[in-house]
């Protein structure tokens, strides 16, 4: 039996908070595996989902960005009384307070998990950047190994001081079994939105920051809804409603509120990815971004911005853009839209394949659990 303690920083929506997830339900049937979760604040939406799977899940209610002593020292107590084989970190807060906690309860065999691609001013908080210098520093001789869920991760990484030697690439994985092509769910949702069948569709899915850029996004709209008056927009994540004024604004400015379609948080993805004809990344910065893969399991053609690995995740099943450029990302999108339906469903059939291919999550969990059990033994054995 292998007990695995993962720990986050929180369990809100995001990309490392779904992968943790996915991991989780994938492994649960294993029965050589135990894990419990361990959040930094409190339990969070994506919480709520890890615990209905019957997993223990636990919060320390820190304040966001200010790490308590005590609250520490409780956290090391908890791995020690449980007696955990291995320490699984997730984002950077997380690798800082959990990796002290490791130490503290025994120096436990620990993993830290960077999903950022880079950090840039003015998009993360000086906290966040601080602490990400610390651990740099801290990799030499805090963390057994360090998994990067993207090579230009693990690049960015190591040029800030992070130990390479340390680094290990696991990319996240994609659930084909729920992400798949479907007909049925394409006309209702599409329906629900009243959105024509046969209408074309861009969307996207990602909670409204800096870093996703959906300025770009609604950019890009403006300069396909030009050409194509037919052309919908759909997206979806945390804050992306027509009360965020920013977006609000935006999307008015060129008078697209009929062509719009702006859905909030939704826990139906699968569906929903099956409503579009295009899924589209807009963001400045990504490691692998997960709602790409899940809409070409889906059977969606991307376009994607050139960050992170997404040009690695697409590969030649879509179509690649330089960030920040909303014409490119326009231009891209129209191409697509102008196949015809059989040479579009081509390309969305080969985005599934390279997902099957490359990125299926059995292969991500199996890659996580070998690395597991290679740091429990190689510790073990010193």
């Amino acid at each position: 039996m292998l007990k695995i303690a993962h720990i986050i920083t929180g369990l809100d929506t995001g990309g490392a908070e779904t992968m943790l997830y996915n991991l989780l339900a994938y492994q649960q049937e294993d029965d050589t595996l135990q894990a419990e979760v361990y959040s930094l604040t409190d339990i969070g939406t994506t919480g709520q989902r890890i615990a209905a799977l019957g997993l223990p899940v636990h919060a320390l209610g820190m304040t966001p960005g200010l790490p308590n002593p005590l609250l520490i020292v409780k956290l090391a107590r908890w791995l020690q009384e449980n007696q955990f084989d291995v320490v699984q970190t997730w984002l950077y807060h997380a690798d800082l307070v959990g990796g002290i906690a490791a130490k503290l309860a025994g120096n436990i065999p620990l993993a830290w998990c960077i999903q950022n691609t880079r950090l840039d001013t003015g998009v993360e908080s000086s906290r966040t950047i601080w602490i990400a210098k610390q651990l740099a520093w801290l990799s030499r001789f805090m963390p057994d190994r360090i998994i990067a869920a993207a090579e230009a991760a693990r690049k960015w990484h190591v040029g800030l001081g992070y130990s390479d030697e340390k680094m290990v690439i696991i990319p996240n994985g994609f659930d084909l079994t729920r992400f798949q092509p479907d007909s049925t769910a394409r006309a209702e949702i599409r329906a629900e939105l009243d959105i024509p069948p046969d209408a074309p569709v861009v969307g996207m899915v990602a909670r409204f920051e800096p870093v996703k850029d959906h300025a770009n996004f609604v950019a890009a709209a403006k300069a396909l809804h030009e050409i194509n008056r037919e052309a919908f927009f759909v997206l979806a994540g945390k804050n992306v409603t027509w009360e965020n004024d920013d977006l609000s604004a935006w999307i008015a400015m060129g008078d697209m509120q009929q062509q719009f379609r702006l859905l909030g948080l939704r826990n139906d993805a699968p569906r929903l990815f099956n409503a579009l004809d295009v899924i589209t990344l807009s963001s400045r910065s990504e490691a692998l971004p997960l709602t790409i893969g899940e809409a070409m399991a889906c059977g969606i053609p991307a376009v994607v911005t050139d960050v992170g690995d997404a040009a690695l995740l697409v590969g030649d099943t879509g179509k690649i853009v330089p960030a920040r450029n909303p014409e490119a990302l326009s231009l891209a999108w129209n191409e697509i839209l102008a196949l015809p339906d059989s040479e579009r469903h081509v390309l969305g059939s080969a985005a599934r394949l390279r997902i099957e291919q490359h990125y299926s999550l059995p292969t991500i969990a199996a890659q996580y659990q070998m690395l597991w059990e290679e740091i429990r033994s190689s510790t073990t054995k010193k």
